[in-house]
This record gives structure tokens, C-alpha cells and sequence, in this order.
């Protein structure tokens, strides 16, 4: 039975509530109040709160009285009314006023009433090149899956240095591979996406959060060599491989693709204490009956697993029903076999094969129901079943379990009354160790789908970007008070942000110090903008480059002087012709930009890997940048010339390939990684894979662990997450 330390009750999803009605005017950006609206109801609203502001300030009382004009639709279990910022409502004046500094703490909550998004905050992007992109990504995937090599199911494995150009099966320069945990310890999941980390401030430990299929995994990794997955949480939706996440104040907001997610928040303090030894909800892995009496005639030394009874010259959709009567056969277990990995989720009750379908006891008339694979229906009542800790067994509708056919010698499998007394042997099924069923403490309504999110930990402001609000642009949310989230508004001018930076500027462009400016990137420019006043957000700048395909992700160096983004498409779609401009190759190309202009950003240097792959997602830290790039893997780059005053350029200096058969611009391999732990751990994804856990052996170059330690402390100090 599950633990009351960790078992919640589900929230209650409110997908059908009424939207207010909407406002006969809107600004240009998408706002979802009129102007002369907010203009009359901050008079009203606005300057209580400032007062609050201002009490606590003198005297450190509480705010006043909880307003409760409320029209937005988050799910707030046992929270209290909601919150806006102080930053949010006054920082173009702090920042003025150079309140709004590096070393400030976060933003306290003060209360202010709710905004919705409604109106033309819920258009979607115009004119969007991810539409293609993604249905590009989409063919990729479905034709790997059909090839069974999306995921590719492998062993669990630690302590594998890197010698002489290999750790394991795995090419690596200079990176040792201190553990590798297989999607099938993450309940079983068919793939991993994106991954980011948490420090507990409390406790020192260090905790991957990886986006998989089925929702979100946690994994600590304090022992980098025994990592131990503490849980899962699922979004309630169909599974789909896009995921992003961040962390806020011990807290872990996720968005995804999938329709009507929402932002899920997670509570990250309630994984304090917990362990991968437990009993827990969810079970994955390969279905292994116990006890000898589960042999075959002729197969006494052979262990077996359930598996699929395919159907020969079937239509594509019923591929894997079932034959004879039946879906499920004991068959000689094979390594990596798809059709033998199962995933049991409690919360549903779904058993979930690796193909993609469920188990379903199926009705027939004046028979005992018949095991069949069907559509996976949370909704079945056919479809639900319960896993018995101490009988080991599956019990469905009308008490029926599993069992192998008496006296059979071909490993057929029916249902049988459980306990019943027919001579049937009911398996007792073996699982891998099981996994933890979270739920989260609060879902975020306001947006549905969303293919990234980005948060300035300074202000405690996050931006839900590539949704299907604010044309695509800057979903504004105050989330200072992480379980109650709040509407603040869009950015939509410049069409769909693919992906965004958001700081405190300290850079050296003197007029926009102590302001809050995002970098976004916006799949053909790098469009800067200033956040600060949140109803009159401006761009600063918007730049193309030659021979861009799809601008899609970047970072600045520490100084925030210079800016490294990469492109998604260019290495697919490179020009050999010799009068084609400066740019890219069939070579993986980062991009440098000169960013000490705000108003006028330069490109002044490219870099060429040896690779061909797709880069992906980068990030720096001290004066080192780690790129995941598809294909290649994870990529170590050295920021050179960083202290002059030339422009810099990099080099590699380490790397570490998660898809040692895969050289090509295709869109699989990793898909991110998570570099800011103070161990130095750095953790990363193969999305077909698992979570690879690594050290860069940079112990012979003092300058770059010192820059690392540097910018560590740096983030701390700001009141960043790690």
C-alpha cells in the first residue's frame, strides 16, 4: 500500500469552466484587459496593495485583505487566494530607482487581483515555421518507432570512464559516464526529452528532473554513481515526447505539447527522504511469472516473459491483437524486446504494453472474458487493473487474472476467475523495482499546449512560449508565489518565441542595467525585449542572419556581453554553392554574437564542429559551454578570448555521443542537458535511451573549474536555484 507521505489525490481538472466575457477593446500585444479597463481599475485595486507594499517594507506586518475578484482557472489544492508581484507591479520604478539589482532577494507576493487570459490572448501563432518543423520532428519519430529503434531498451550501468576514445559502447572524449538509467527505471517510459536540475538548499542533494512520454521522472543523483529514480508524474494526457521544465523556489513548473496540459507546479520538497526501496504505484518492465509451477514443458531452464501474440497479414492498426483466442503468450525473454515491456500504472489502472496498447478484458457472451489488446482508455472499466503487492497478480473486471493455459506446452495465457479452481496457473508477476505515482500540486490553466518555458528566478516571472495563446509569443506568469500562479499578460508583436533568456540585465549597455530583459529567440531573429513594465513590453532589437532555417535556442556568457545560439535547421539544409554567404555548412554551426548593444546585437564569429548533427539546446557556465546536439551527443566547448576585447571563439574540448550509430542531421540522440551542479555532475538525455550521468574531466584545467566555481557562486547569490 502506498505511503500517505507521497500518495496525494488527484486534482480536479476544470477544463469546462465558463471564460468571463470578453473585453470589447485590446491592445496591440495581445493584453486581455482594455486599457481604459486597467486604467480605472488600478486607481481602485492598485494602490492598496502599493500600500501593503509599502506596510511591510516599514514594518514587516502582512498584507492586507485577500481581494476576491478571481476569473482565471488554476487549480490551487489547500492554497490560499492569489498573488501578484511586487516586481510585477512596480518594476519599471525599482529598477529606476536601482532597487531591482544582481544581488537583490526574489520578489515578495503581494495581493492584487487576478487577470485571465481570454480574447486575442488566446490567438494562436500566425504564420509559425514550427508548424512544418514539427510535423517533420513527428514523421522522424513515428518512422523510428516503427523501425523498434525509438526507444531502443538497455541495461542500467555505472562506472565506465572514458578510455582510449570509449566509456562502454559509448565514443567520449574526456567525459567519463559515471551511470546510465534506462527509460524502463522511469515507469517505463518510450522516451525522454528535455532536463534540468534541482539543489536542495536544505539538505545539499542534487536531483534530475527529466521530461519523458508519459510526464515527468525524478531522479537523485547526490551518488552519481547509484541514481535512484524516486518517482514519476504523469500529465494526464496522451503521451507525447515533448516536454520542458524549470525550477523556482523548490518548486518544478512543466509544460508540454500535448494538448490541454497546462503548467503543471510540483512541490520538490516532498521528494526529501525518499528512496528508490519502496513499494510503490506505478511498476514497469518485463512480466516474469514466479514459482516452477509457471514452466513449460521443455522450457524448465528458460526464463519467460508475456508477450504479444502477433497477427499474421493483419491491417496495421490491429498489428499486435490477438490469434487463438488470446493476445498474450509466455515466450523466451529477449533482451530489448518491445513487445515484452509493460508499464502498470495504479492511479489508472492501465497496463500499458510497449507497443502501445493495453490490456483489455473483453466481454463474451456466455464465456469468461477474453484478454485482449486494445486502445488504451483510461476511461475502460475493461481496462482497469489491480496489482496485488502480495499475491503478485493482476485482478480485472468480474475478479479475473491471468493465467497460463492448463497444461499447455505453447505458453498461452487467458483469463481466469482469480483463485479460481480449475487447475490454471495464475501468474505471479515479477516487476523491476516500482516506481512512485506523483500528482501535482497545482495545474496552471491559462495556457494549454506549450512547447517551452522559460523563468527569470530574479523576478519570479515565467514566460510559457510556443503556446497557443499570445500568438505564440511571451505567456506572462507571476509566479512568486509558485501554487498560485498568475495571468500577467502577452507579448505577442513579434510572433512565436521558440525560446527566450530572461535576466536581470548587468550587462554593459548602461541604459538597460537593473532592467529585465528577455532574449528570445524567435525562429528567424534574435529579438531582444524589455519586460520590465509587463503592459508596455518593448523590442529593443530584432536581428536576422545569413542563411538562418530555424532560430532556436542560445545563452549569454556571464559578463552578458557576448551571446552563443544555434539553429536548428541549418545543417539539413546547408548551401555548397560557391556563391552562397557566409554561413552554414554541413557542419554543426554555433552562432556569436556581439550583445554589449542592446539596440543594435552583431553576429561576429561562427563555430564548425567536426560533426554533421543538429545542434540543439546549449548552455553556459563559467567559460564553458555544453551543447546537445542530437546525433553527436553531448558537446564541451572552451569560451576563448573572453577577458579581451575581441570577439571570442570556441573549441571543443570534451564530448560524450549517446547514439553511437547515429551521425546524421535527424532529430534523434539527446535532447538537453542540465550542466549547473556545484558536484559537477552533469546529467543528459537520449530520447531513446534514458538519463546518462557524467563527469567532464576537467581537473587539468584549473581556469575552467575555477570559472564554473565563479559563476556557481554568482547564481547562488542572486537566489538562483544552483
Amino acid at each position: 500500500m502506498a505511503s500517505p507521505a507521497y500518495r496525494f489525490a488527484p486534482l480536479a481538472f476544470h477544463s469546462e469552466v465558463e471564460r468571463p466575457r470578453e473585453r470589447e477593446e485590446h491592445s496591440s500585444r495581445g493584453h486581455c484587459f482594455s486599457a481604459a479597463f486597467t486604467a480605472g481599475i488600478l486607481i481602485v485595486l492598485l494602490l492598496p496593495g502599493l500600500l501593503a507594499v509599502a506596510a511591510l517594507a516599514a514594518g514587516g506586518g502582512s498584507p492586507g485583505p485577500r481581494g476576491d475578484a478571481r476569473t482565471g482557472r488554476v487549480a490551487r489544492p489547500r492554497q490560499a487566494e492569489g498573488s501578484r508581484t511586487e516586481a510585477a507591479v512596480a518594476a519599471a520604478s525599482s529598477a529606476a530607482a536601482g532597487n531591482a539589482t544582481a544581488g537583490s532577494a526574489q520578489a515578495r507576493p503581494v495581493r492584487l487581483p487576478r487577470r485571465a487570459c481570454v480574447g486575442e490572448c488566446l490567438q494562436p501563432a500566425r504564420d509559425s515555421l514550427m508548424q512544418k518543423t514539427m510535423a517533420l520532428k513527428v514523421r522522424e519519430r513515428a518512422k523510428c518507432e516503427a523501425e523498434e529503434r525509438c526507444p531502443l531498451y538497455k541495461e542500467a550501468s555505472s562506472q565506465e570512464p572514458c578510455v582510449d576514445g570509449l566509456a562502454g559502447e559509448y565514443p567520449c572524449n574526456d567525459v567519463d559516464m559515471l551511470a546510465f538509467l534506462p527509460l524502463s527505471a522511469m515507469g517505463g517510459s518510450v522516451g525522454a526529452s528535455d532536463i534540468w536540475g534541482w539543489t536542495d538548499s536544505t539538505t545539499g542533494r542534487e536531483y534530475a528532473l527529466v521530461g519523458i512520454s508519459e510526464g515527468a521522472a525524478f531522479i537523485d543523483v547526490t551518488d552519481p554513481l547509484h541514481p535512484q529514480v524516486l518517482g514519476a508524474m504523469s500529465s494526464k494526457h496522451d503521451p507525447t515526447i515533448w516536454h520542458d521544465l524549470k525550477v523556482y523556489k523548490d518548486h518544478v513548473f512543466i509544460v508540454s505539447e500535448a494538448a490541454e496540459h497546462g503548467m503543471q507546479v510540483f512541490d520538490l520538497a516532498r521528494l526529501r527522504g525518499l528512496s528508490s526501496d519502496h513499494d510503490g504505484l506505478l511498476a514497469a518492465g518485463a512480466i516474469q511469472p514466479k514459482g516452477k509451477h509457471m514452466q513449460l514443458r521443455g522450457h524448465e531452464d528458460t526464463k519467460l516473459c508475456l508477450d504479444i501474440a502477433a497477427v499474421e497479414n493483419a491491417q496495421p492498426s490491429h498489428r499486435f491483437l490477438a490469434n487463438s483466442g488470446t493476445s498474450l503468450d509466455l515466450r523466451r525473454c529477449e533482451s530489448g524486446r518491445r513487445s515484452q515491456q509493460w508499464r502498470h500504472d495504479s492511479t489508472t489502472g492501465l497496463l500499458r504494453n510497449g507497443k502501445g496498447l493495453c490490456l483489455d478484458a473483453v466481454a463474451v457472451p456466455g464465456q469468461l472474458r477474453a484478454a485482449r489488446l486494445r486502445s488504451c482508455s483510461a476511461s475502460s472499466a475493461s481496462q482497469r487493473w489491480q496489482h496485488s503487492e502480495d499475491a503478485g497478480t493482476l485482478r480485472g473486471l468480474d475478479s479475473t487474472c491471468l493465467a497460463l493455459e492448463p497444461g499447455a506446452a505453447d505458453g498461452k495465457v487467458r483469463l481466469v476467475p482469480c483463485h479460481g479452481e480449475d487447475g490454471a496457473p495464475q501468474l505471479r508477476i515479477g516487476w523491476h523495482p516500482p516506481v512512485r505515482v506523483f500528482e501535482p500540486d497545482v495545474l496552471y490553466e491559462e495556457v494549454g499546449s506549450a512547447h517551452n518555458l522559460v523563468i527569470n528566478e530574479q523576478t519570479g516571472m515565467a514566460y510559457v512560449v510556443g503556446s497557443r495563446t499570445c500568438n505564440g509569443g511571451l505567456h506572462m506568469v507571476n509566479i512568486t508565489a509558485p501554487k498560485e500562479p498568475r495571468f500577467i499578460g502577452c507579448f505577442a508583436e513579434d510572433g512565436y518565441v521558440h525560446d527566450s533568456q530572461c535576466v536581470i540585465y548587468e550587462g554593459p549597455d548602461s541604459r538597460y542595467q537593473g532592467r529585465e530583459i528577455c532574449f528570445n529567440y524567435n525562429e528567424d531573429t534574435l529579438t531582444i525585449t524589455d519586460v520590465t513594465d509587463k503592459d508596455a513590453v518593448k523590442i529593443l532589437s530584432r536581428v536576422g542572419y545569413d542563411n538562418s532555417f530555424y532560430t532556436h535556442q542560445g545563452w549569454l556568457d556571464e559578463k552578458q556581453e557576448y551571446l552563443f545560439l544555434n539553429d536548428e535547421l541549418d545543417e539539413r539544409n546547408h548551401n555548397t554553392s560557391a556563391d552562397a554567404p557566409p554561413g552554414p555548412t554541413n557542419r554543426t554551426r554555433t552562432l556569436i554574437w556581439d550583445a554589449r548593444d542592446l539596440q543594435a546585437p552583431k553576429l561576429v564569429n561562427n563555430f564548425y564542429s567536426k560533426e554533421t548533427a543538429i545542434d540543439h539546446n546549449l548552455y553556459v557556465d563559467g567559460d564553458v559551454i555544453f551543447e546537445t546536439n542530437y546525433c553527436a551527443g553531448l558537446r564541451i566547448l572552451e569560451i576563448m578570448n573572453n577577458s579581451s576585447s575581441k570577439a571570442p571563439s570556441l573549441r571543443e574540448i570534451g564530448h560524450f555521443d549517446v547514439d553511437p550509430d547515429c551521425s546524421s542531421p535527424v532529430f534523434s540522440g539527446t535532447w538537453s542537458s542540465y550542466p549547473y551542479f556545484k558536484s559537477g555532475t552533469v546529467v543528459a538525455t537520449s530520447m531513446e535511451r534514458g538519463v546518462f550521468v557524467l563527469r567532464p574531466k576537467l581537473s587539468d584545467r584549473e581556469d575552467l573549474v575555477a570559472s564554473r566555481l565563479r559563476a556557481h557562486k554568482t547564481r547562488v547569490s542572486k537566489g538562483m536555484s544552483s
